[in-house]
């Protein structure tokens, strides 16, 4: 009997090796990996529902040399156009720059030290955020599991004393019909049934993911629902998604500005920065005392990365939802787009070339210059403030944030980056 055990539990070892080597190799041969993925963000060929921009270019196109002889070949359709250095720090970025067999094997080393690398979509460790969620699926697994048990055993007791009675055989109906419908389809017809509030409401359908979802009243509940659909899709629930409300003013707040400002005598050159936190409304007091007082003249330049769509808009709806006058370097009513006075590193980097958007850590990357993400990111600001309340975490990484965008801004100018005796923290 023990050797029959060991023998099967050894068996487990090449099965599980099989299966990642045929589901590593159908990877490799399945068209549309992360780095074409990448390339065809970059190049606005990105043609995925989840594509922020989408371009008309099927990625087909090839680009010839002045000669008109030869084509810019490369393995990857679409990503005729961008730079080989670009395309091998994408491959390095993904490491695909590795063959495939060198690839296998560290995949199968990272699983064995439990190392699953760090999630593209939320930007941070896989194994955070699956540690994250753990207490939840444990939750939701350990009841699963007694209420499997406190069902069956009775039934298959009940079955096997009345056996062949019109019990057993409706109980049997019932088990064989339950088994032909789709698990996700019974999940659905169970959740409207017991937990949807129409016929009853006896298990909760929130409160296990989003403790702040729960503060909101019903009619900003429903508003919620409806202001994320659009990102969401159908593929996560509206609480579950409340997690990222912190990017529309409508539902976020304020915690940290982080400024920073070039002084500039004669030869020496300093990157002054500054950081406003605590209360929002006094936040927001400070940052709009700032611009009127120091920096209201018209040589004076607000500058961010997708700050002309996301920080200086969202700075100007929280004061209004705040009851603060905005001041003049954010009043934009009623300018056209050419008006405003705002500098967008990531405009600055589209060339023209609208389809597109980059990152300000892929952007940073490129340029060879430091991540202001090697900590948290904004996914994770929320998490930071709510959970560990550690407001100083996300200072630092607000401060980072503008730095980079300042040597960015140099890096366009092909001026000198800043020195680190070159930025002061005030």
């Amino acid at each position: 009997m023990g050797a029959y055990l060991i023998k099967r539990l050894l068996l487990i070892i090449p099965t599980l090796f099989g299966i990642m080597l045929i589901n590593f190799a159908i990877v490799q041969i399945v068209p549309g990996g992360p780095v074409e993925q990448m390339i065809a963000q970059m190049t606005g060929t990105a043609v995925e529902s989840t594509a922020r921009f989408s371009g008309g270019s099927e990625g087909e196109t090839i680009e010839f040399n002045n000669n008109n002889d030869t084509i810019n070949e490369t393995k990857y359709r679409g990503a005729q156009g961008l730079d080989p250095d670009v395309i091998a720090e994408i491959e390095k970025m993904y490491g695909m720059d590795k063959p495939a067999h060198e690839r296998f094997f560290k995949m199968l080393k990272d699983y064995l030290t439990f190392d699953f690398g760090e999630s593209f979509f939320r930007d941070q460790k896989v194994t955070s955020i699956v540690l994250d969620k753990m207490p939840v699926s444990i939750s939701l697994g350990l009841w699963t599991t007694l209420l499997v048990y406190l069902i069956s055993i009775p039934l298959g007791i009940r079955k096997a004393i009345k056996d062949g009675s019109k019990f057993d055989i409706v109980s049997s109906s019932i088990v064989t019909i339950g088994y032909a419908i789709p698990n996700f389809l019974f999940a659905v017809i169970l959740i409207v049934f017991f937990a949807g509030g129409r016929y009853y409401d006896i298990f909760p359908l929130r409160g296990l993911v989003s403790e702040n979802f729960d503060e909101l009243d019903d009619t900003s509940k429903t508003l919620w629902e409806l202001k994320s659909q659009y990102q969401r899709k159908d593929e996560i629930s509206a609480e579950d998604f409340y997690e990222r409300a912190g990017i529309w003013a409508e539902f976020g707040k304020i915690v940290c500005i982080s400024v920073g400002y070039f002084v500039l005598k004669g030869d020496v050159r300093n990157f002054r920065v500054t950081s406003f936190h605590g209360d929002e409304v006094k936040i927001l007091k400070d940052f709009k005392s700032l611009l009127e007082t120091h920096f209201n003249k018209p040589h004076h330049l607000l500058c961010a990365h997708n700050g002309k769509e996301f920080d200086f808009p969202y700075i100007a709806r929280r004061m209004i939802i705040n009851s603060i006058d905005i001041p003049f370097k954010l009043d934009l009513f009623g300018k056209k787009p050419w008006e405003v006075p705002h500098l967008d590193t990531l405009e600055l980097w589209k060339f023209g070339d609208y389809k597109t958007f980059t990152s300000l850590k892929l952007m940073a990357h490129v340029l060879g210059i430091p991540s202001p993400k090697d900590d948290i990111d904004g996914s994770q600001v929320r998490s930071v403030y709510y959970d560990e309340k550690d407001i100083d975490r996300i200072i630092t990484y607000c401060e980072k944030d503008a730095v980079t965008v300042a040597q960015i801004f140099l890096k366009l100018r092909n001026e000198e980056m800043l020195r680190d005796d070159e930025i002061l923290s005030v």
